[in-house]
């Protein structure tokens, strides 16, 4: 929980719960995250304002949870949010090296900031 909100990490691919954070995940200065998420429920689309997806499967994956439609504005893909970079996707950092997960951290910074002030402003 971080103030009113309430973030929940999530997946599709089993494979995920194999990988826990390693040392790679962390910047110079910063924190290490728990590295904990769950996989991702059709309940998710009910309980929560907001999904966003990294990649193009997991957006498609995440609709799919929903054939009426009913709740696809809630989704939404997280590159949408990237202001001072440019990016299809968010890559998987376990294929880049050290390089891999600075570049994601980079994305991920840049969307979480527009992402905060947005809803920020709304609350």
């Amino acid at each position: 929980m971080f103030g009113r909100w309430k973030f929940v990490f999530a997946f599709f691919r089993s494979w995920a719960i194999l990988r826990g954070c390693d040392g790679s995940s962390r910047r110079e200065g910063g924190e290490e995250g728990q590295g904990k998420s769950r996989p991702l429920r059709k309940a998710d689309l009910v309980d929560f304002d907001l999904l966003l997806t990294m990649d193009e499967e997991n957006f498609a994956d995440t609709l799919r949870l929903d054939p009426e439609g009913k709740f696809h504005g809630k989704v939404k893909a997280f590159v949408d949010y990237l202001r001072e970079n440019d990016a299809p996707r968010i890559p998987d950092p376990y294929y880049g090296g050290d390089q891999g997960f600075a570049h994601v951290i980079d994305l991920l910074e840049d969307g979480c900031a527009v992402l905060l002030g947005e809803l920020s402003e709304k609350d």
